[in-house]
């Protein structure tokens, strides 16, 4: 490894060299430059400073912050920065990668793009042999390919599958092609998978706890397009919600002699911000009309309250200004 700089400033006494005014780290695999550097000689440690560039065959790394571990190869960032791969590009304010395993974890801020998607994230790991990401806290992954917009507190994302799953309070899914005439068998996958799988593996994942001790309540986020057909709704979502509350209820069938119950809340029009991704936007009166998140989380703890020896197998909530009936009234268009 070389250093190349106009000036050096050696201190002896902590094993520390500086430099101020540019910079640049030669080795066989990368080239380092920055404004500000320094060497810490002990612990074989580079700490960099202002226009930080790694450059290298497989990656370009920018930041306003970067430590550099020279045995390991490890970067960690401490401020804004790119990385940009052949096919991909993070950004995060902090975070730090390991080019020999190829993996790195990302956070305040976290993107990570590519051709066919874009995943936000407060913290995102990414293993770039594996295409594969998991992603915690107020996620969203725009699927541009089939125009859908997935959110939700925790997920994984499998590119070489082509797919993604959100396990922990996803939101909402919306796919600008509904209907027969332009639906595509990727989106109903997805959807499928999202709407059905999804809950399915947190099901089998937490009966066999329930079974043990005969006890516990499942909770499954519906629709009211569960119950009520309607082209509206697109072909997938009200075909998947329809699933859901089926499943639920062999829930009950199956489990209700050891004292597990489950529940399909089924609730109308919600105001959240999947309401935006839609092709026809609405007035903010209308949200105002609309259920609010709030009104779920109430009855959602009404349901956790009820005592053991009562299942409400499925609970259908709607705002009072319902647009379906408003519209069938002639009051207002949908």
């Amino acid at each position: 490894m070389t250093l190349e700089t106009n000036k050096l400033k050696l201190d002896r006494n902590i094993d520390e060299a500086y430099f101020f005014n540019g910079g640049k780290i030669i080795d066989k695999e990368s080239t380092i430059s920055s404004i500000n550097g320094k060497y810490l000689i002990d612990k074989n440690k580079y700490e960099f400073e202002r226009n930080v560039k790694v450059l290298n065959d497989s990656r370009i790394i920018e930041s306003k912050k970067m430590h550099y571990y020279i045995e390991s190869e490890k970067s960690y960032f401490f401020d804004e920065t790119i990385i940009t791969g052949d096919d991909y590009k993070i950004n995060c304010d902090a975070g730090f990668y390991d080019p020999i395993e190829l993996i790195g974890i990302f956070n305040k801020n976290a993107i990570i793009e590519s051709n066919e998607r874009i995943v936000h994230g407060d913290s995102i790991y990414f293993d770039e042999e594996k295409k594969y990401a998991s992603i915690s806290n107020n996620i969203k992954i725009i699927d541009n390919k089939e125009k859908l917009v997935l959110t939700g507190d925790y997920g994984e994302l499998f590119e070489e599958k082509d797919s993604a799953i959100i396990t922990k309070n996803p939101l909402a899914i919306n796919i600008l092609k509904r209907d027969w005439d332009n639906i595509d068998e990727n989106e109903w996958d997805q959807v499928i998978q999202t709407n059905i799988n999804g809950l399915f593996y947190c099901c089998k994942a937490v009966i066999p706890l329930m079974k043990e001790k005969r006890d516990g309540l499942i909770i499954n986020v519906s629709s009211w397009s569960g119950n009520h057909v309607s082209l509206l709704s697109g072909v997938s979502y009200t075909s998947s919600k329809h699933a859901l509350n089926a499943m639920t209820e062999t829930i009950n069938m199956k489990y209700c002699n050891l004292g597990i119950r489950a529940t399909a809340l089924c609730p109308g029009e919600v105001a959240t911000a999947i309401l935006d991704k839609r092709p026809k936007k609405l007035s903010s009166e209308q949200k105002n009309k609309m259920l609010q998140p709030d009104d779920l989380g109430q009855t959602i703890v009404f349901l956790c309250q009820m005592p053991k020896h009562v299942c409400i197998n499925e609970l259908t909530i709607s705002p009072t200004w319902h647009r379906r009936y408003i519209a069938d009234l002639g009051i207002e268009k949908l």
